[in-house]
C-alpha cells in the first residue's frame, strides 16, 4: 500500500468519524476511543516494533485512549487525567521503545521522563484535591530550595558522568 492510499484512508476515516460526531450519532468519548483504537490498529498493522518509526502511530493512539478512558468517568477527580496520560507514556515505553536495545539511552528511555513528570503531577494534584493536603507558606518556600538543589545536583551529575562515545 503506497503512502497516498494510507493518507487517504486516514482522512476518510477521521472525516467519517467527525461527521458522525457532528451529527450527534457518536459521542465525544466514543469518538476518541475509536480514533485512538484506530491509531493503535495502524501501529499493529504496520508491524509494531518492527520499525522504530511506527511509534508515531502508537503515541497518539494511547494518548487518545487515555483521554477517552478519563472522559468515560465523569465523576473522576481532575488529577486522574494526568494519571491516565502518565499511563499512556508508560505504555509507549513498555510496548515499543524498551525493546530497541541498540538505541542510545535517550532514544530508548524518553517515554519515562514525561510519564514520571505526569505521575508526580498526579500525586501533587491528588493530594491537594482529594486528600486535601494543605501547604503552609513555609512549606511552599522550601520548594524554592528543593528545586534549586535538584538543578545543581543534576548539573553536577551531568558533568561527572562518563561521556557517551559515538558508535562502535
Amino acid at each position: 500500500m503506497n503512502k497516498n492510499v494510507k493518507i487517504g484512508i486516514l482522512l476518510l476515516t477521521v472525516g467519517f468519524l467527525l461527521l458522525l460526531s457532528t451529527a450527534g450519532i457518536l459521542g465525544g468519548e466514543m469518538f476518541l476511543l475509536i480514533l485512538g483504537a484506530g491509531f493503535v490498529g495502524v501501529y499493529i498493522l504496520l508491524g509494531g516494533r518492527k520499525d522504530y518509526g511506527n511509534v508515531g502511530f502508537l503515541i497518539p493512539g494511547v494518548i487518545l485512549l487515555a483521554i477517552s478512558a478519563f472522559s468515560f468517568f465523569q465523576g473522576a477527580s481532575g488529577s486522574f487525567f494526568f494519571l491516565a496520560l502518565s499511563g499512556a507514556f508508560w505504555l509507549v515505553f513498555g510496548l515499543h521503545t524498551f525493546h530497541f536495545r541498540s538505541l542510545q539511552h535517550g532514544e530508548r528511555f524518553w517515554p519515562i521522563y514525561p510519564a514520571s513528570g505526569l505521575l508526580l503531577f498526579f500525586f501533587l494534584l491528588y493530594g491537594a484535591e482529594v486528600l486535601q493536603w494543605r501547604w503552609s507558606l513555609r512549606s511552599l518556600e522550601m520548594w524554592n530550595y528543593i528545586w534549586v538543589v535538584a538543578l545543581i545536583g543534576v548539573g553536577i551529575w551531568i558533568i561527572l558522568k562518563k561521556p557517551i562515545t559515538g558508535k562502535k
